[in-house]
């Protein structure tokens, strides 16, 4: 709910408070916070005025390796809408007002707008899927799934391209959404039930929304279930590509998410004993 506002930039920890965006950039930047010459250096020291503008220089322990570029490109890019300004003292503000000063009022109507009651957890653990599926779905809901970027935030070196799609770093919200491959997995669902969706910016926005049944009741249970299968099921092929090296393409992931889905009703569902390709056939609404 605070952040901090530089000045002359002697009161304010360049890598340890927040105050060039929502994150601190321990975080933002995992890689060069890990050779970073001090981590409690201030901003001031960290940047020199030339101008009108700030000349910012972060010091390294040692010389940079190529496959840490991104990240430096990424820290200037972010720095250089910032600059020192003389004369004026840091100070800490209140972004939960237009004022940016502290008061009840807001502080309350902040905690209100952020409280737990808008957590999905009727999608979650309502779903007849197995418990150790629900309690995977509500870690990713929060964020906490350990994606590559969970991971490097804990000062663990690796690399953090997506190895669903190779394209973009791996997030939550991107594998279990925005990556192409979950995005083909979403589609499949969508083009069964027959339904348009506009995918979420989160995990936790996407399962709130997914409310309501779609057709008869069997087909009601399977919407349930079926994003929870569907993020458990990229989940293991994710964690296949990393640990063993295999990968499934494309249509056979799809095939095995569509199984899964089968395999999960019949477990669910003792009078429920169609053939696969039945099975297919009943989302034709």
């Amino acid at each position: 709910f605070t952040r901090c506002e530089v000045g002359e930039g002697n009161k304010v920890r360049f890598w340890l408070d927040r105050w060039c965006g929502d994150d601190v950039l321990k975080y933002r930047f995992p890689l060069l916070f890990r050779i970073a010459n001090d981590i409690n250096v201030l901003v001031r020291d960290c940047g020199s005025r030339e101008g009108e503008g700030t000349f910012w220089t972060p010091r390294f322990r040692r010389n940079l390796q190529d496959w840490e570029m991104g990240e430096v490109i990424g820290l200037l890019n972010v720095l250089n809408r910032f600059r020192l300004s003389d004369g004026r003292e840091d100070s800490i503000i209140w972004t939960r007002d237009t004022s940016k000063e502290f008061s009840v009022k807001s502080f309350y109507l902040a905690g209100a707008g952020e409280g737990v009651s808008d957590f999905p957890w009727e999608c979650i653990w309502k779903a007849r899927v197995p418990l150790k599926v629900v309690f995977f779905a509500w870690t990713a809901a929060w964020n906490a799934v350990l994606t590559t970027d969970i991971i490097q935030r804990r000062g663990f070196l690796l690399a953090s391209r997506c190895v669903m799609c190779r394209e973009e770093v791996e997030t939550s919200n991107h594998l279990f959404l925005h990556c192409k491959m979950a995005k083909n997995l979403w589609g499949l669902i969508f083009s069964l039930f027959g339904c348009h969706w506009v995918i979420s910016d989160t995990v936790m926005n996407h399962l709130a929304s997914w409310i309501g049944g779609k057709g008869k009741r069997d087909l009601g249970k399977i919407w349930k279930m079926a994003p929870l299968c569907l993020m458990w099921c990229l989940w293991k092929e994710r964690n296949k590509r990393i640990f063993e090296g295999v990968e499934m393409p494309l249509s056979c992931l799809k095939n095995h998410f569509l199984r899964l889905l089968y395999f999960r009703v019949m477990e669910t569902n003792s009078l429920f004993v169609i053939p696969f390709v039945d099975f297919l056939g009943s989302f034709k609404l």
